[in-house]
């Protein structure tokens, strides 16, 4: 939670930084995101994002030089920790280089937090499907949807695999309901990215990243890409602080969590 809190704190700073253009916001927002990261470490992937917005500010003046250095500086503990001390964190986890797994399962997790925005998103965000570019992002889509399903081996039994995989096997024994699920998944992604290319495929590259292990847990994700949604995203989402919709945002994610206590209680699916 405390990581948590500073990861915020360097979202706000690069929000402040976005509106008056200040270099006082990209440092505050480098110091409060190394905080982040020595707390837990997967949140140093956004400082890829951060820097290249800075980059796309600044370019190679000297202000992209002080954060550049201030990044450095504040990483060398933790290059000691590694590579000096030689503490491989990773190394237990048992690191996985199955990107089906990865890309199908990460997709229906960032799909289960974008769903309940999608309707305003698609209101607000006018994309022409019928374009060159459309077409060419959907079909990829489509193709890598199926090229990944051919290769998709994840094992429940090790643990995580986020909550529709374990629903399709609860309700049909086999992972058939999850695999039409990311590729809706995928498709949705795919909206996202045409909305703003330059912006959100960092963001959905980051959430690719953020679980090297074999084992892909929903807690992983939860809430920063609920908090990226509605934050850092490229996206218009209007009027959801209105009580109506606000309390169909609070209805599905209590719905999630009294699921998830009931079947860590009492079902186990």
């Amino acid at each position: 939670m405390l990581g948590l809190l500073f990861f915020l704190f360097s979202i706000y700073f690069f929000l402040r930084f976005k509106k008056d253009k200040k270099l006082f916001f990209a440092i505050l927002n480098v110091i409060f995101l190394s905080l982040a990261a020595y707390i837990r470490p997967s949140y140093c992937l956004f400082s890829i994002f951060f820097f290249i917005n800075f980059f796309r500010e600044y370019f190679f003046g000297y202000k992209i030089l002080i954060i550049f250095i201030l990044n450095i500086v504040l990483s060398l503990p933790a290059f000691y920790y590694i590579f000096v001390l030689k503490v491989y964190f990773i190394h237990g986890h048992n690191l996985s280089f199955n990107l089906s797994d990865k890309v199908l399962i990460i997709s229906t997790i960032i799909f289960f937090y974008f769903f309940p925005f999608l309707i305003n998103i698609y209101k607000f965000n006018k994309i022409n499907f019928l374009s060159k570019r459309s077409i060419y992002f959907f079909l990829f889509s489509i193709i890598l949807y199926f090229y990944l399903i051919q290769y998709f081996s994840y094992d429940l039994n090790i643990a995580g695999g986020g909550i529709f995989l374990h629903l399709s096997y609860f309700l049909f024994n086999s992972d058939i309901l999850f695999l039409l699920l990311s590729l809706i998944s995928i498709l949705v992604i795919c909206f996202v990215l045409l909305i703003d290319l330059k912006v959100n495929y960092l963001l959905i590259l980051i959430f690719f990243l953020l679980a090297p292990q074999a084992h892909i847990f929903h807690k992983y994700f939860d809430p920063i890409i609920l908090i990226c949604i509605v934050l850092l995203f490229k996206i218009s989402i209007d009027k959801i602080f209105e009580k109506k919709y606000l309390s169909f945002l609070y209805f599905y994610f209590f719905s999630y969590y009294v699921v998830s206590l009931t079947n860590s209680l009492f079902i186990k699916f």
